[in-house]
Parts: C-alpha cells; sequence; structure tokens
C-alpha cells in the first residue's frame, strides 16, 4: 500500500477534489430539481436515466480510445472540458422555466459522457505505474476517495442548497476541476502515462474480443447486479422526501451512512483479498447486496433504511472492485482503458435500465410499489450471484482441460 500511495499520491489527490466537486454539484442539482418539480418520481428517474446512459457510451464507445494516448494529458484535457461545460450553469437561478431544465440536462449528460473516460484514462496512468500484486490496492485507493468524496460531497450537496444558491455549488464544483488540473499539470511533469505502443496483430485482435467467453459472462454478472443495486441511486431522495418526509436533513443523514458503508468496503477488500480469490469475494458479496436490497424494501423503519442501504454499498465495494481487480488481472495492459470502459458500461447499463424501470412504473409515489420494486432488485442481485457460480464452474472446468492438454498433448480431451 506504502508504494502505491508513493507512486500515485498526485493522482489521488487530483481524483479526490474533482470528485468531490462532482458529488457536490451532482447531489445539488438532482434534489433542486426534484424539489421544484414538486418531489415527481417520473422526473427523478428519467433524470437519472439522462445523467447516467451518456456513461454507458463514454464506456462502450470512448473509453478504449485512452489507450492510445497519454493519460496525463487526457485526465488533464477531460478536467478543462468539464469546467468549460460547467460555465453556462453559473447563471441558471431555478428549474421551473423548461427550457432551463433541458439546457441543464444536457450539459450533465455531456458531463456523463465523459465520467468513463476519466476513469479509463486514470486506470491506464494507475496500470502503467504498478505491477499486477498492487492492482488491487490501488483501485481499492481509488474506491476509498470515491465514498470519502460521495460522503462529503453529497452530504454538502444538499445542505448547501439551504445556505447558498445553485449557482456558488457550480462555482465550487469550478474551483476543484481547476485545483484538478493545476495538480496534473504540475506533479504529473516528470511521470507521464506514456503513449501506448503501436498494436500489433495479436494484440489487435485481442481488443477486438478483449474478454473471453467466460469473462463476458462475468460481465454480464455485472450487468444484473447492477440492475438491482443501481436503485440506490435514487432510493435516498425518494425514502428522505415521499416515505419518511425526513427532507434535507434526513437526506443528508442516509448519505453519511452510505458514504461510510462504501467507505468500510472499499477498505475491507483490501485485508480479504489477501485470504481469498477475487471471484470468491465477489460471489458472496452479490449474494449480500440481494440480502440488503430485500432490507431496504421493507421500508417500516427510517433507521433500518439507512442501515439496509449502507450494507448494500458496502458489499457493492466488494463486488465493484473485486470485479474490476479481476478484470484487470486477466487482460493484457494494453487493453486497460477498454477493460475499465467494459466495466463501466456493464455497470450503468444496469443503472441506466433501472432507472428507466423506476421511472415508468413509479411514475406516483407508492410505499407498497416501491418495496415490490425493491424486492425485484434484490432478484437481479441474485441473478448475478448464479451467473457468477456458473462462471466459477465453467471456468474451474476449462482450468482443468488446460492441465490435462498440457500434461500430455496428444490425449483427446
Amino acid at each position: 500500500m506504502n508504494i502505491v500511495l508513493a507512486r500515485l499520491w498526485p493522482v489521488y489527490l487530483a481524483y479526490a477534489l474533482s470528485q468531490f466537486g462532482n458529488w457536490a454539484f451532482r447531489a445539488g442539482f438532482v434534489y433542486a430539481l426534484y424539489d421544484q418539480q414538486n418531489g415527481s418520481n417520473s422526473v427523478l428517474g428519467w433524470t437519472i436515466v439522462l445523467v447516467y446512459v451518456p456513461v454507458l457510451l463514454g464506456g462502450k464507445l470512448l473509453s478504449p480510445w485512452t489507450d492510445r494516448f497519454d493519460s496525463r494529458r487526457t485526465l488533464i484535457w477531460i478536467d478543462i472540458s468539464r469546467a468549460v461545460l460547467l460555465l453556462p450553469l453559473l447563471f441558471v437561478h431555478n428549474f421551473t422555466d423548461s427550457g432551463i431544465v433541458v439546457m441543464s440536462l444536457i450539459i450533465v449528460m455531456i458531463l456523463s459522457l465523459f465520467t468513463p473516460v476519466f476513469s479509463s484514462a486514470q486506470s491506464v496512468y494507475i496500470r502503467k505505474q504498478i505491477d499486477e500484486e498492487h492492482i488491487t490496492p490501488a483501485l481499492a485507493v481509488v474506491s476509498n476517495l470515491d465514498w470519502l468524496c460521495t460522503l462529503i460531497g453529497t452530504m454538502c450537496g444538499p445542505l448547501l442548497l439551504i445556505y447558498l444558491d445553485f449557482q456558488k455549488i457550480v462555482f465550487i464544483d469550478l474551483l476543484t476541476f481547476a485545483a484538478s488540473i493545476v495538480i496534473f499539470w504540475a506533479l504529473l511533469q516528470k511521470n507521464t502515462g506514456g503513449k501506448q505502443a503501436p498494436p500489433s496483430v495479436e494484440s489487435t485482435k485481442q481488443a477486438a474480443a478483449p474478454t473471453s467467453k467466460l469473462i463476458n459472462l462475468a460481465v454480464l454478472s455485472i450487468f444484473f447486479l447492477n440492475l438491482g443495486a443501481g436503485v440506490i441511486n435514487l432510493y435516498p431522495n425518494v425514502i428522505a422526501r415521499n416515505v419518511y418526509g425526513v427532507g434535507e436533513i434526513g437526506l443528508s443523514y442516509v448519505y453519511v451512512a452510505n458514504g461510510l458503508g462504501g467507505l468500510l468496503g472499499a477498505l475491507l477488500i483490501v485485508q480479504l483479498r489477501k485470504k481469498f480469490q477475487l471471484i470468491h469475494i465477489v460471489g458472496v458479496a452479490s449474494l449480500c447486496i440481494a440480502l440488503s436490497l430485500f432490507l431496504m424494501g421493507l421500508l417500516n423503519q427510517f433507521t433500518v433504511s439507512i442501515i439496509a442501504s449502507s450494507l448494500m454499498l458496502l458489499f457493492g465495494q466488494l463486488f465493484g472492485v473485486g470485479v474490476h481487480s479481476y478484470l484487470l488481472k486477466n487482460n493484457p495492459v494494453s487493453q486497460t482503458g477498454r477493460i475499465t470502459g467494459l466495466f463501466m458500461y456493464a455497470t450503468f447499463s444496469g443503472v441506466a435500465l433501472n432507472a428507466i424501470l423506476f421511472a415508468t412504473l413509479l411514475s406516483k409515489a407508492s410505499v407498497e410499489m416501491l418495496s415490490l420494486f425493491l424486492t425485484l432488485c434484490a432478484g437481479s442481485a441474485g441473478i448475478s450471484a448464479v451467473l457468477l457460480l456458473v462462471y466459477v464452474l465453467l471456468k474451474s472446468h476449462a482450468a482443468k482441460k488446460e492441465q490435462t492438454l498440457a500434461a500430455d498433448p496428444l490425449k483427446p480431451i
């Protein structure tokens, strides 16, 4: 871990600053829009869709390009682009006008398009600076920062709306992007990610199919897991406003608990990976996520809902960091950006579909329907666990076949 921090601390510092501003801005934006549209579940659902579908597209279409360019320069240009995009929002005073809402959502959509590209460029940089043994600790630090920034940023977002207007939250986000740019520019001058060497014929074939069919089964599992767990993006706002009526203060409590759960999960994965195989950790985590989602659907006590959602995010970190590390370890370094994009594509396609179903099926606030929806989400996480079990069995069978072939190449299998 000390080696990881010594080599990558500038990346982590810049990432922490930009993520804090991002989460404070997004939490403030979503809650402000949701509240000024009279707590409409439909508006909330489609807002989440418009925020996350671009992430899906960026992960699939743009992330592979990060393998071809200098990762440090890519990170700098993404921060500059995001800062420029935020400038028009400095002049937004409210979200009652439909034109303002449309413009703001377009800007947020484009910002979201950059999210997987930034993550992929960062993964490329990290993967080139450390050896395979340190991949999981390095990604765990990213997740720790992610959830620490989520904890502070999402807690601050709704609370800042009480004391500050929306423009000031946007300005804070701009400052964090500016600081991130300065750090990347000043501290990484002598330590660039380097350009990828021209691809060989073999690597070109791997680019067309970066993972085997078995790995694709794991990716499908990621999709189903997030099809269920993606409800966490909607859950805090809905229970705070429509189920328990606790407002901004209660919403901040939910975000604090969720952030702590995610932070603990990212810390725990570093220790667990020393004793267990990553794929086994991921499988158990998916089952625990299904149970947590079921408990989230009870909706009988605010405290139970907070604890269940916090546990869901704890196990979500075990799943996310574990499966991402596994995919990176089992694919060539030259495919790091593409693999990270594939991971994010599977993740956010599940999240986006969850939000679409939420907006379609729960256009009106109904505790009973919300409870049923969360139960179905638990079922989706259960499917993910089954797919991972099938993956482990097939992978074990394939490994035995390879060992048999290596021992006696002439013996038919």
